[in-house]
């Protein structure tokens, strides 16, 4: 496994902040709290932000690797929430404010098919912060339903494939 080892966690919080570090910052820190660990976040090249928690500007591999390491991640971003799910890892995904806030129908479309909406929030508060890092996920379910999506999605390109051969 490319990743290495991913039993248990390294007690850290993977933030993944893109265009802005508006409530993700309070967020993962709030998080951090929760889980009594550092927040980690690599860096970006159009950051406009100081470092959430601790700056790391990881390879692609390291990136994967911290992400599944982590006790939780904390995310703006459509990727950071779809590796969450493909790697079963706890997650939050924080909605982008304001202007930005179009840009999360991609995140609430595959939050919504996973079943797992109740995990994105636009909110930083701790109380908050907290119940979503103690609330379980369901992953034998979210598996499930991402399994038949993917099946639906297989079969139908499948059928196109076919149809553009004939």
């Amino acid at each position: 496994d490319i990743l290495g080892p991913r039993e248990g966690s390294d007690s850290s919080v993977f933030c993944y902040a893109l265009r802005t570090d508006e409530v993700i910052r309070d967020a993962a820190i709030a998080a951090g709290e929760v889980v009594g660990g550092p927040v980690k976040a690599p860096r970006t090249t159009h950051q406009r932000w100081s470092d959430i928690g601790e700056g790391v500007t990881p390879g692609p591999v390291e990136w994967l690797s911290m992400l599944a390491r982590a006790e939780v991640v904390v995310s703006n971003s459509f990727h950071g929430v779809a590796l969450s799910v493909v790697l079963n890892k706890p997650f939050i995904a924080v909605g982008l404010p304001g202007k930005r806030a179009k840009m999360n129908a991609r995140v609430q479309n595959l939050l919504t098919i996973a079943g797992l909406l109740d995990r994105i929030t636009t909110s930083a508060e701790p109380k908050h912060i907290r119940e979503l890092v103690d609330k379980p996920i369901e992953w034998a379910s979210v598996n499930a339903r991402m399994a038949a999506v993917r099946s639906e999605a297989e079969a139908y390109l499948d059928q196109q494939i076919a149809a553009a051969r004939a």
